[in-house]
């Protein structure tokens, strides 16, 4: 008996292409792997080595616990001084054990979480011969799914933190210990992308303050409110240079074509 046609060929007996569809998939470890990808090998290996010895810091065994805190410390020493958080670093562990002695830090928030921003600064009290810092939020810095606990702000930023330098700041106002009058060290601050900013503190200070700061970067804040007078003369009564840019409620300032203003000192 004759069979019938065969349904995956042809007229010429060729075998018929399976027709495939691909569906993005929702796997979220599939994102990461495809993450993975981008990483070049040396940034996978320390990736891998980070997340190896946060799992075993939250092992029962306090040696196990000992020496994986001492293997990050000394991954990250071997580094150039630059920190990026990690995503998923579990909530007893704080990223301060990483150790406390760069002079130059650079950190990436990626994540919200109950990490705020007053934490990073009770954090960073325990570097103290850092002298330059960077911290960057994330562009789609998170909302914490929860109130984040209440800590209570440090006072004053590391005594010998020279510059700092914040990138896309996620909050409405600036913690206590960065408003303009608790700046006595600092010399250097830079503030870019600040959305939600609105200004350097809860009130205009009636005088002027001790402020050392005498370079301020002022870029892409749309909400930040100040007048040249309260800014010169009260914020930052030392201030020698200024560079404001795409700030455009920072008015009467007598920045050039630019928006760069040098004071008398600074002239070239």
């Amino acid at each position: 008996m004759a069979s019938g046609p065969d349904p995956n060929s042809f007229g010429d007996g060729a075998k018929r292409d399976e027709a495939t569809t691909k569906v993005p998939s929702k796997d979220p470890k599939k994102k990461d792997d495809k993450k993975e990808e981008d990483l070049s090998e040396e940034d996978l290996k320390l990736k891998q080595n980070l997340e190896l010895y946060v799992e075993r810091v939250q092992y029962p065994n306090p040696e196990l616990q000992k020496a994986a805190l001492e293997s990050m410390r000394q991954e990250i020493r071997a580094l150039t001084s630059s920190m990026t958080l990690l995503d998923r670093m579990p909530k007893r562990l704080s990223w301060l054990e990483l150790g406390g002695s760069q002079r130059k830090l650079s950190i990436t928030i990626n994540k919200g979480g109950e990490f705020t921003v007053s934490q990073l600064f009770v954090d960073i009290q325990d570097f103290s011969n850092l002298e330059k810092l960077k911290v960057a939020w994330g562009v789609t810095y998170p909302k914490p799914h929860k109130a984040p606990k209440k800590v209570a702000v440090p006072s004053h930023l590391p005594e010998k933190l020279m510059k700092l330098d914040l990138q896309c700041f996620p909050d409405a106002e600036l913690p206590s210990l960065l408003e303009p009058g608790k700046l006595r060290m600092l010399e250097k601050l830079y503030i870019k992308r600040g959305t939600k900013l609105t200004g350097f503190g809860k009130s205009v200070p009636e005088k002027p303050t001790e402020c050392s700061v005498k370079v301020l970067r002022l870029k892409f804040l749309p909400r930040l409110k100040v007048e040249w007078r309260e800014l010169r003369e009260l914020y930052f009564p030392k201030l020698e240079f200024l560079d404001k840019y795409q700030s455009p409620q920072v008015s009467f300032c007598p920045c050039d074509g630019i928006g760069i203003w040098r004071g008398k000192s600074n002239q070239l």
